[in-house]
């Protein structure tokens, strides 16, 4: 996603403080190790209009606040 990219660009987060930075992150990520079953795009895109469903829009909105926590300025 650009967006991570640029919030990491403007909050000045350099390549080798990353993985401190999101180590909580990583660190949960890597005690579940079975995936959630994925979806087709059109089950959480809509690809006419160029933006994400209501219910992925509420995820991404809360993956932003928890990286807000870790430092990232959207």
């Amino acid at each position: 996603m650009i967006e991570a990219s640029d919030a990491a660009i403007r909050s000045g987060v350099k390549r080798d403080d990353v993985y401190q930075m999101f180590k909580p992150v990583i660190t949960k990520l890597m005690t579940n190790t079975t995936p959630e079953p994925g979806k087709l795009i059109t089950e959480c895109y809509d690809l006419q209009r160029h933006r994400p469903n209501p219910e992925y829009q509420e995820l991404i909105a809360r993956v932003k606040k928890e990286f807000e926590a870790y430092g990232l300025q959207w």
